[in-house]
């Protein structure tokens, strides 16, 4: 491998580390905001500044305890993705990088963006409906379509690698 090669990858492991505790750092403040809003509302509103999602305690504590969860499992996701990115970088072979080994993580990480995308949607849906039973303006959490986009990319660069793999397997 070049040396431009390895300042590449250097430089993506770096980043990937850096995304990672981002996400870490972010999920951390929300369980906290989360766990303390349960125990005094001024605590979370502290923590977490988003006023809309504590007043749906007041109105709400099932509906706040159901939409933090929805919140705190898609930080966790995000973390997970991330972990798995990284686990990827330092176990990727710059001279055979299409083994089975990396299509099967990056089948891992499609899957874990489209669980992403499907707890996104149910955020973004329970959102509005409580916009309209309670009449606070929560906005939508989350954006759909960059998570089912990367799902399917990352499917289907797995699925290339896995079929790589069989015709060389085939052929040898």
């Amino acid at each position: 491998m070049n040396r431009f090669s390895l300042q590449i990858s250097l430089m993506l492991k770096i980043m990937a580390w850096f995304v990672f505790l981002y996400f870490v750092l972010k999920a951390m403040q929300l369980i906290i905001a989360f766990a303390g809003g349960m125990a005094n509302l001024q605590v979370g509103l502290r923590i977490y500044n988003d006023p809309s999602f504590f007043s749906l305690r007041s109105d709400s504590f099932l509906h706040y305890t159901v939409m933090g969860l929805l919140l705190v499992f898609i930080s966790l996701f995000k973390v997970h993705v991330w972990h798995l990115v990284i686990r990827s970088l330092y176990r990727i072979d710059f001279k055979n990088p299409l083994k089975l080994e990396m299509s099967r993580s990056l089948e891992k990480i499609s899957f874990i963006f489209f669980i992403i995308w499907m707890l996104a949607i149910t955020i973004n849906t329970y959102s509005n409906w409580l916009s309209e039973q309670f009449g606070h303006m929560l906005s939508n959490r989350t954006s759909l379509e960059e998570y089912m986009i990367l799902a399917g990319l990352i499917y289907i660069i797995s699925q290339l690698i896995k079929q790589h793999n069989r015709i060389g397997t085939a052929q040898a």
